[in-house]
């Protein structure tokens, strides 16, 4: 049975794409996009198949049950966040030259003892294998293998797209040969009307890609340093993916007006649901979202009145938190952050560095103050963040506190009048 059908057509190269173009003579470390005209789309409600090479020997050792173990939790992930779905074939026995027409259609998942970062093919290759290579220094992060699967499903990176220098610039002198091609923007991307954000999962962070003391990029406008924290998918990676595959098409038009609150869009596997950006959920995505810490929802609905109103709180565990924070009609809301309690973390370019210098690694409090909430807010990893006081118009101002290790904060707030 084919599981990917063909259509020729102009090529149409997509930030997220519409379908997984064709690729040829491609290094998967540059992610190049190179194409000899045509698409390859997927079939509505198509099964996706992948194989793990070698599984037979990896699930022996507790490192190959882990690589497993992660690589089917991050298709697990992207199949109920999407209309995809996606099927392990490891455990099937295939003769060899049946093996390498199958590969064709497959998702070919490689295991690598090389210390190199995991990589992978841009969409499927006709007449070529389309690969995920999975290496030791890399196989524990679920997070960076969505990434790898979002390649091969077609996904660029952000930074890549025609509009990024409204956001961010980039400095081409601390990029290396190797890294060069994955900042060549990509004039005819679609992006759906899903707008720019540092924060995606597909947009490079400053510090991996660093020479000496040299940042590759940095921000402009309201986009602050912080918000390149990839390390959750966002909405926005949620919503693209959903748009380009045309998943609401499975849900009504009445769905589709009902999740439309702060951008939200239906789920295709439960149409009665939405997925909502991150402080939001409900069926109208205009309930706060209900985030846990130790199993137990965190966070809570406040109302701020003329007189300075504190929020403090400490944690010893990973969890999200998020408050919301309303104003009268007619007002602005100010907040002061006082103080953030970080964890530090330790790495090979300093013996103590903080998650300020590392992108908030291990945790940030988050103001969501753009007028898009879709995109990252301000975030803050530690105390040096702190700046003066923030002031906003919005009635209702959503705040989120995310965390892996221990973790506090206390901030001020009050509204206002105009």
């Amino acid at each position: 049975m084919l599981i990917l059908a063909r259509t020729t057509m102009k090529i149409v190269i997509l930030c997220i794409a519409l379908a997984l173009p064709t690729i040829h003579a491609i290094d998967r470390h540059r992610r190049q996009v190179v194409s000899n005209g045509n698409e390859t789309r997927l079939r509505k409600g198509t099964v996706i198949p992948y194989y793990i090479v070698g599984y037979e020997k990896l699930r022996n050792h507790s490192l190959g049950r882990e690589l497993i173990n992660n690589v089917q939790n991050a298709f697990k992930t992207l199949e109920r966040l999407t209309c995809l779905s996606f099927v392990d074939k490891s455990q099937e026995i295939f003769p060899r030259k049946l093996l390498i027409f199958y590969a064709q259609r497959f998702i070919l998942i490689e295991y690598s003892k090389k210390p190199v970062h995991c990589s992978a093919t841009l969409g499927r290759r006709r007449r070529d294998h389309t690969v995920i290579t999975v290496s030791e220094k890399c196989y524990k992060d679920q997070l960076t293998i969505i990434h790898e699967i979002l390649h091969v499903l077609g996904i660029i990176h952000i930074q890549m797209r025609k509009d990024r220098d409204h956001y961010i610039y980039v400095n081409e002198g601390a990029l290396t040969e190797d890294t060069k091609s994955s900042f060549e923007i990509v004039p005819d991307a679609k992006t759906f009307g899903v707008p720019y954000n540092p924060g995606s999962v597909m947009h490079y962070v400053p510090k991996p890609l660093m020479r000496k003391s040299d940042v590759f990029i940095g921000s402009i406008q309201s986009v602050t340093k912080n918000s390149f924290s990839n390390n959750r998918l966002t909405f926005t990676d949620i919503k693209l993916i959903n748009l380009a595959y045309q998943c609401h098409a499975k849900c009504s038009q009445e769905d589709i007006e009902r999740c439309s609150n702060h951008h939200g869009i239906p789920d295709s596997r439960n149409c009665a649901t939405c997925h909502c950006p991150d402080a939001f959920q409900g069926p109208t995505c205009t309930d706060r979202a209900e985030l846990k810490v130790n199993n137990q929802v965190c966070g809570a609905t406040l109302q701020a009145t003329e007189d300075w109103t504190t929020l403090s709180k400490s944690f010893d565990t990973s969890g999200a938190c998020a408050w919301h924070i309303k104003s009268p009609m007619g007002t602005l809301l100010e907040i002061e952050v006082k103080n953030i309690q970080t964890t530090p973390t330790n790495t090979k370019h300093s013996k103590k560095c903080t998650t300020c210098e590392h992108f908030c690694m291990n945790g940030y409090l988050e103001i969501q103050n753009n007028a898009d909430i879709q995109i990252a807010g301000l975030r803050f990893c530690c105390n040096k963040d702190i700046t003066e006081s923030i002031i906003t118009d919005k009635n209702i101002l959503p705040i989120i506190a995310s965390f892996s290790k221990p973790f506090g904060f206390e901030l001020q707030y009050r509204y206002i009048i105009d």
